[in-house]
């Protein structure tokens, strides 16, 4: 009887612990050194922050690849993503009544983002509340410079008395942005440029005067790196 316990529990014990192998694809290493305020800090991953590294995007392909194939057998991955979906909806169906109900909360100008398939990137367009037109403000792919690379908005402040608006985005996920301002009377963009904006910054309208952070300009290839000032 001890003995059939023993190989009872050993049984289970293996169970327990045994998990399952993957075979996670290999991340390259690189000897690299930065120094931060007097710190040694090694960051052999560093090469991964380089959008442009040919090694990246294989990489990432393979990871998703395996995420993809263990999110399809989890049990309750299809009503858990349906669950998310009725709360997040529902939320916004009951905010959008409080809007319709209130006169206060209810905005001049209405936006949009649009994915434009032909272009590969976003279209940014507006319209007032009560119109059914909408005007296009910009084209994600005029504010790129490199084929490839991707718009995100990040900052949006509206000024509706002065029918103004700025709006910042960024290339690639960079917490680096520049800032546009536009006339939403003519759907015009203003000359002026807002650059060296960050993801913190903030947009304030004061009449027609816009207050904003701006920081020093970073180094070509250490944008990723150093402290912003």
């Amino acid at each position: 009887m001890k003995y059939f316990s023993f190989i009872l529990l050993l049984v289970i014990g293996l169970s327990t612990y045994s998990q399952d192998i993957y075979e996670y694809p290999q991340t390259p290493k690189e000897e690299i050194v930065d120094i931060y305020f007097g710190d040694t800090i090694h960051d052999p991953y560093q090469w991964m922050e380089d959008p442009e590294d040919l090694r990246l995007k294989p990489w990432l392909e393979a990871q998703n690849k395996i995420t993809h194939k263990l999110s399809k057998k989890q049990k309750y991955y299809y009503e858990l993503r349906g669950q998310i979906g009725m709360m997040h909806y529902a939320r916004r169906e009951k905010t959008d009544d409080y809007k319709r109900r209130d006169t206060k909360l209810k905005a001049k100008f209405k936006f949009k983002t649009d994915w434009n398939s032909y272009t590969k990137s976003i279209d940014y367009s507006y319209k007032l509340s009560d119109k059914k037109n909408w005007t296009r403000l910009f084209r994600g792919k005029d504010l790129l410079e490199k084929k490839g690379d991707h718009l995100l908005i990040i900052e949006e402040e509206i000024n509706e008395k002065e029918n103004l608006l700025a709006v910042a985005v960024s290339v690639n996920g960079s917490d680096w942005a520049t800032a546009y301002i536009y006339d939403l009377r003519t759907g015009k963009q203003i000359p002026h440029i807002l650059k060296n904006v960050r993801r913190q910054s903030s947009f304030q309208w004061n009449g027609r005067d816009l207050y904003y952070s701006s920081y020093d300009a970073p180094k070509a290839g250490r944008e990723l790196l150093d402290k912003a000032k």
